[in-house]
This record gives C-alpha cells, sequence and structure tokens, in this order.
C-alpha cells in the first residue's frame, strides 16, 4: 500500500524538484556559466509547453508586441491549462518597454532554488526556471531576444527578478 502522505500533486511537485535540481546541478558540473545552458533549457520548456497545449488542448497564444504581453499571455496559457492557480501568484512592473520587474510567489520552483543554495550557490547564481520560461517566451512570442537575472529569494513565500532586452 501507498503511504497516504504521498498524494499525486506532492507527488508530481517533488518529480519536479528532483529533475530541475538535476538540470541545474548537471549544468554546474559541466559549464564554467551554467546560465547560458539553463537558459537554453528554460526556452525549450516555454515553446514545449506553448505547443503541447496548443495541440493537445487547443489553447493557443497570441503573439506579443512587448516582454511584459509576452509574460502576460504565456500566464493566461499557464492558468488555463491548470499549470497556474491565478494571475495573484505574479506581479508584474514593467520599469520601461524593454525591462520587467517579476515577483513569483508560492512557485513551484522554490524548493529546487532552495536545495542549489544550500549546495552552496548564491542567489546571483541561480538560474530561476520560471524567469527563465518567462525570458524565453518573450523571444518565442514578441520576438525580443531577453536576458534575466533572480534578485531576491524567500523560501517558502516568493521569488524576485527581472528580465531585460538583450
Amino acid at each position: 500500500m501507498i503511504d497516504p502522505k504521498y498524494k499525486h500533486g506532492r507527488t508530481q511537485r517533488e518529480l519536479v524538484r528532483i529533475w530541475v535540481t538535476a538540470i541545474e546541478e548537471s549544468a554546474r558540473d559541466f559549464f564554467p556559466h551554467p546560465g547560458e545552458f539553463c537558459r537554453r533549457v528554460y526556452e525549450n520548456a516555454a515553446s514545449n509547453l506553448i505547443d503541447i497545449i496548443g495541440n493537445e488542448y487547443g489553447y493557443h497564444m497570441k503573439p506579443a508586441g512587448t516582454i511584459k504581453e509576452a509574460v502576460e499571455a504565456y500566464i493566461e496559457l499557464g492558468i488555463k491549462s491548470g499549470l497556474f492557480e491565478d494571475t495573484r501568484q505574479f506581479v508584474l512592473r514593467e520599469v520601461n518597454p524593454n525591462k520587467l520587474e517579476v515577483s513569483v510567489f508560492n512557485c513551484v520552483y522554490l524548493s529546487c532554488c532552495q536545495d542549489i543554495l544550500d549546495r552552496g550557490s548564491v542567489i546571483s547564481e541561480l538560474t530561476c526556471p520560471r524567469l527563465g520560461c518567462f525570458a524565453g517566451v518573450a523571444g518565442i512570442t514578441a520576438n525580443i531576444a531577453c536576458n534575466y537575472k533572480l534578485t531576491g529569494f524567500n523560501p517558502g513565500k516568493c521569488c524576485e527578478g527581472f528580465i531585460e532586452r538583450i
């Protein structure tokens, strides 16, 4: 019999934690600058999500004109597909058309980031899967190449950072 504390949703979160942490650790093992590798991983993840949700569930993203529009459309797609709970998980502040500040509350990746910090990394070295997917979607739907950086991390609550045009 399966232990009742291992519920399906919790097990799925742990699977995400295992795989994302493994990707992050492997990137650090093989690359002096793991951020470049992880940026590509998260861009591919965003692209795959857009394709799968579009092909299998009929939800499609419209092209975007700005970084903020791209991230808002991705969040909307994530809510429709069950990836995100609602828009209250995110605070987006457009500093200017080339820079978007982002706060993510109750992020599924918080434990992954904490695992990497516990292994000796510092916040500036985290590659943040959520911000990485958001930056990737700006390139995919708005044709705006972006970089991103995590600037704050509060375990169990939120992470903060920014996305900006390269």
